[in-house]
């Protein structure tokens, strides 16, 4: 079977190419992906594959189904769809034809291979024992999680495992990481009002000036909570975001700071988004003003499922050299909203190297591009996983974990 897949991609391979970079001409930002998801559906319905367009609250979100079996479990194959607002600053024809959004976290590419995946199971639909979904999510860029909306719509009820990948420009087009544990750090997103007395500023002691104030915040968030943390156990505070004034000669009335908190320990997560609060009210207090401090957006922590990572792994081995296969590469403080379906179901993220000659920018710069041989590396991987998975089944101790 993975002979046949590999001929199936090679077959199809410039057709990807080719889905790839008019995507990624025609990027959208998060839920206004209209545009991707009538795209997407057309072409997975033209393939004579059962596919729907679901609108929810984030956006439309495209669904595709191969159902080979009686049963109503699924396993599934999930794809961001959503661009970013940068511009586009790379010199390549299929750059971005929409000034100021782009595909600058490879999103053009996870859609890509996922549907690329579609195309090449529907081929050997005859020899899959599986069920399989094909989602195609929108907003994983932003707060309101386009994977939440997904499970409100019960998208993950009956599935049984789910993949999903992610551009990995640091390795090579050719290579993978493949991690079991935790992969991608958990977030909570908060907002800081701070609340005082405006004023002239030349007479700052008739007010409690806000600014300053947060100028603490900052400093005790940056360099008092990190001494109550674990040096071992990784955790980040970052401001993004800080509003306040519109005069030089004016200390305004309020300030406003949103920022985030990344960590992969629950206790240590919980304990520091205590310590803020009680930390941030205590300077508060202090200068007698007001504080108001709103958690939003959180994301839990992407976990790895041991059982298929082996799965992902045992694929991997099937048509790469063990010297492409990395499994010992740290896991990242950025957060993925595939988290959402990880609450009801056991999954994998994998790296797929994107690297490359004018291809090895970092994720989210201007200048981001892939090495468009990554597509065949992460098409042939999960076209092969559900027949791996099969193969795996067929051993009774294996079949016992499965179930």
């Amino acid at each position: 079977m993975l002979e046949k897949i590999r001929e199936k991609v090679a077959n199809i391979e410039q057709y990807l190419i080719d889905v790839r970079r008019y995507l990624h001409q025609h990027p959208e930002l998060s839920g206004k992906e209209v545009n991707t998801a009538n795209y997407i559906y057309k072409n997975l319905a033209e393939a004579g594959i059962d596919t729907k367009i679901i609108k929810t609250d984030t956006g439309p979100a495209v669904v595709a189904y191969l159902c080979t079996t009686d049963s109503n479990d699924f396993i599934a194959f999930r794809a961001d769809t959503d661009a970013l607002p940068i511009n586009d600053k790379k010199n390549k024809p299929y750059k971005s034809q929409c000034p100021g959004i782009m595909h600058a976290c490879g999103h053009d590419f996870h859609t890509t291979s996922v549907f690329g995946t579609a195309l090449v199971l529907a081929a050997f639909k005859n020899d899959l024992n599986q069920n399989v979904k094909f989602i195609f999510q929108p907003a994983e860029e932003i707060p309101q999680s386009g994977a939440s909306s997904l499970v409100k719509k019960g998208i993950i009820d009956n599935i049984r495992a789910i993949w999903t990948i992610h551009s990995y420009p640091a390795l090579k087009a050719g290579e993978i990481s493949i991690n079991s544990g935790y992969i991608n750090a958990s977030i909570d997103t908060f907002k800081i009002e701070i609340i005082g007395k405006g004023g002239h500023s030349s007479t700052p002691h008739l007010t409690k000036d806000p600014i300053f104030i947060s100028n603490q915040i900052l400093t005790c968030l940056y360099s008092e909570i990190p001494r109550y943390v674990d040096p071992l156990t990784p955790t980040v505070v970052s401001v993004g975001n800080i509003k306040a004034g519109a005069a030089p000669n004016v200390i305004p009335e309020s300030s406003f700071m949103e920022g985030t908190l990344r960590t992969f320990d629950e206790k240590n997560r919980h304990k520091i988004k205590n310590l803020i609060e009680k930390k941030m009210q205590n300077i508060a207090d202090s200068f007698d003003a007001q504080i108001n401090i709103i958690w939003y957006s959180s994301q839990n922590a992407v976990f790895n499922n041991d059982f298929l990572a082996g799965i992902t792994l045992s694929s991997a081995h099937s048509f790469m050299e063990a010297e492409q296969i990395h499994t010992k590469i740290p896991p990242s403080m950025g957060a993925e909203d595939f988290s959402r379906y990880l609450d009801y179901s056991a999954g994998m993220l994998i790296r797929i190297g994107t690297g490359g000659k004018n291809c090895s920018y970092p994720l989210h710069s201007c200048r981001f591009d892939i090495n468009e041989d990554a597509i065949k590396t992460a098409v042939t991987l999960l076209s092969f996983i559900p027949f791996e998975l099969q193969n795996k089944l067929k051993n009774p101790k294996t079949k016992e974990v499965w179930e």
